[in-house]
């Protein structure tokens, strides 16, 4: 992303109207705001919609730098295929969670998501992995099994880099329980697989910007 000394980012995104979507856009739309980026299309669309032609062609049209769409797997699948008829494709898009990491998006759009090694675990059981051993470390601290014990170990929690499956500097809680240690992941479809592209000094591929168009694969 630009710093905002520079011109802005030209961006968009299209969520489902779901909570899931809703939130979502909110977030994106704040963040943007005081990140100093141009928001050129906002879309919500009907959960398991069966067409996404007017979505698409209102992207096609906005022509954005980044596209960030927050779907589940039916509708993330039903937008690739309609870009494809459309001869549409963004020059980077960045999708979090549900439709973005599900398993079945890439064995049913292969080729039509990639960018220019096999996937042993994904990036929400991880994180369902990290908490687990968080909360185990904390209850052996605490060495017994009242609630508040807990969760006075849990708030001292200090756990270091080099103990966590996910790319994080440390878990450890603020004044608000949200973990500081936390840093973004990013992958990209590359040869039918995710590869993590950030962070950079944890990537195993270049990031492939702009993507290249359908017309451009063949």
């Amino acid at each position: 992303m630009l710093p905002t000394t520079q011109p802005p980012t030209r961006r968009s995104g299209s969520t489902s109207d779901t909570l899931f979507g809703a939130d979502s856009a909110k977030v994106q739309e704040e963040l943007a705001k005081r990140g100093g980026y141009e928001v050129v299309a906002k879309m919500a669309y009907r959960s398991r919609t069966t067409s996404l032609d007017a979505e698409v062609t209102r992207l096609k049209a906005a022509n954005p730098d980044v596209f960030l769409p927050t779907s589940y797997t039916t509708d993330a699948t039903l937008y690739v295929k309609t870009a494809k008829t459309l001869d549409y494709i963004p020059k980077l898009l960045i999708a979090q969670n549900a439709g973005g990491v599900d398993p079945a998006s890439v064995q049913e759009m292969r080729a039509d998501i990639e960018g220019p090694g096999g996937r042993d675990i994904s990036e929400a059981p991880t994180r369902a992995l990290t908490a687990f051993t968080v909360l185990v470390d904390a209850i052996n601290r605490a060495r017994s099994t009242n609630p508040e014990d807990i969760r006075k170990a849990l708030v001292a929690a200090n756990v270091p880099a080099e103990q966590l499956l996910m790319p994080w500097t440390a878990v450890r809680f603020d004044e608000k329980g949200q973990n500081t240690g936390v840093r973004a992941i990013l992958q990209q479809i590359q040869k039918g697989a995710y590869a993590t592209i950030y962070p950079f000094d944890l990537a195993s591929a270049d990031v492939v910007y702009p993507r290249p168009g359908y017309k451009e694969k063949k």
